[in-house]
C-alpha cells in the first residue's frame, strides 16, 4: 500500500491508497485510478480518521504544484478529492515556513466537519515529495500509467 504524509510541527495529514481500482487498464473519469483510500489527519489535539475516495490524478496534480512549491521556496499546492469532502492547501510564505490548511468532511449527511491548520516549514516537505514521486512513478499521471512514459 502506498502512502504519503504531510507532516508538521503540530500533526499531519496522511494518505494510505489502500485500493487502487482498475489499475492499470481502467483509469478514472477524474484522471489517474480511482482509489479506496484511508485518511488520517491530527492537529493538536484533534484526529480523524476515515474514508477518502480520491484518484491518483488528484494526487499527481498535487505532487507537480508542491514539487514546483518546493523547488522556488514559494507558491502554493492544493489537493481536493473529487468528491470535494477534503480540500487542503498548502501555502509556503517567504521565510520558509510552510501551513497546510484544510477541511475534511467524510459524510456530507452528518454534519462532522474537520478544520485543520498544521504549521511547519519546507524541510517537512522533502519526504512527502519523495513519497509522491513514488506514487507517480507507479501509477502514472492523470492518463495512467499506459500513457505516462
Amino acid at each position: 500500500m502506498e502512502k504519503f504524509e504531510i507532516i508538521g510541527e503540530n500533526g499531519f495529514v496522511r494518505i494510505i491508497l489502500t485500493k487502487v481500482i482498475g489499475f492499470p487498464e481502467t483509469t478514472s473519469v477524474f484522471g489517474g485510478y480511482d482509489t479506496e483510500s484511508t485518511i488520517e489527519i491530527r492537529s493538536s489535539n484533534y484526529y480523524v480518521k476515515g474514508l477518502l475516495w480520491i484518484t491518483t490524478g488528484n494526487i499527481f496534480n498535487f505532487f507537480q504544484e508542491l514539487e514546483k512549491c518546493q523547488k522556488n521556496l514559494d507558491g502554493i499546492a492544493r489537493l481536493e478529492s473529487y468528491e470535494n469532502n477534503l480540500q487542503l492547501t498548502i501555502k509556503y510564505d517567504e521565510t520558509g515556513h510552510v501551513i497546510t490548511n484544510g477541511k475534511f468532511v467524510e459524510n456530507y449527511m452528518l454534519k462532522n466537519i474537520l478544520d485543520f491548520e498544521i504549521t511547519g516549514d519546507q524541510t517537512f516537505m522533502n519526504s512527502t515529495v519523495n513519497e509522491l514521486d513514488d506514487i507517480y512513478k507507479k501509477y502514472g499521471d492523470n492518463k495512467g500509467i499506459n500513457y505516462s512514459r
